[in-house]
């Protein structure tokens, strides 16, 4: 019989810790994630949700912990090993606030970051800027200041500021969070366009979200984050119903019929 192929991950976190003071967030997280793989994290308020991928973005200072990325270590005992920069280039993270230069037009906030940080030519931003947000039906909003766009709008051209950089890890912080429940559906179809993106590119996604049956349909796995721990790690189409931990069960109970 041949040996089943084993699918390394890209990123792989070993015994994350982060504390405010001594109030201890997360304690020892151990996940992986395989190329071109999403990983949604659920949990109640105050679990340590967003805390842990703003420690994987290296926008919050662990206290312990590794994190490797295509085999390579960017975070030893909680310490950025490279510039934090230049992890931030390759782990994006996109937030509840859509965080646009207000004085700019749509292109140029996606295009600032591609000649700053990638180094492109002023048309070749434009073009891949236009590629990204065509596929999450903004191209029209392009033109127009971020005052002038709807809440949704201006959350999808967040999202395709931080497509194009093409980055290896995606974090979304819960970015359907402060909309109505209208505009988060297009937001929400506008993540599940990237499924293809996210797979061509080998792109790690890593999701905070609330919504659990859009949790469930679009990621690959699904982790129950509980007082600051991976309570509960299961595939995504088998989380609410093979989930053990009462915690687990309590929670999913609650979120059955929701996205």
């Amino acid at each position: 019989m041949a040996e089943a192929t084993v699918i390394e991950p890209r990123l792989r976190v070993r015994g994350l810790r982060h504390q405010y003071g001594d109030h201890h967030v997360l304690e020892g997280i151990d996940l992986d994630v395989a190329p071109g793989g999403t990983l949604a994290i659920v949990g109640r308020s105050g679990s340590g949700k967003s805390t842990l991928l703003r420690c994987l973005c290296v926008l919050e200072e662990a206290q312990g912990g590794h994190v490797d990325l295509d085999g390579q270590t960017y975070l030893r005992n909680g310490k950025p090993v490279f510039e934090p920069w230049e992890i931030r280039s390759n782990s994006v993270m996109v937030f509840q606030e859509y965080n646009l230069f207000p004085n700019m037009t749509g292109l140029r906030n996606i295009t600032l970051a591609l000649e700053n940080v990638r180094k492109l030519g002023r048309q070749e931003a434009k073009d891949r800027a236009h590629d990204v947000a065509k596929m999450l039906g903004i191209e029209q909003m392009l033109g127009r200041y971020p005052n002038q766009m709807s809440g949704g709008q201006a959350q999808r051209l967040a999202l395709c500021r931080a497509l194009v950089l093409e980055p290896a890890v995606l974090c979304l912080d819960e970015i359907t969070a402060a909309l109505d429940a209208e505009t988060i559906v297009d937001v929400v179809d506008a993540i599940r366009s990237i499924r293809s993106y996210r797979e061509n590119k080998r792109m790690v996604v890593v999701i905070v979200t609330h919504l659990m049956r859009f949790a469930v349909e679009f990621a690959d796995r699904i982790a129950y984050l509980f007082q600051g721990q991976i309570w509960e790690e299961l595939p995504a189409k088998s989380f609410l119903i093979n989930c053990q931990r009462p915690e687990t069960q309590h929670f999913v109970s609650k979120f059955r019929v929701p996205f």
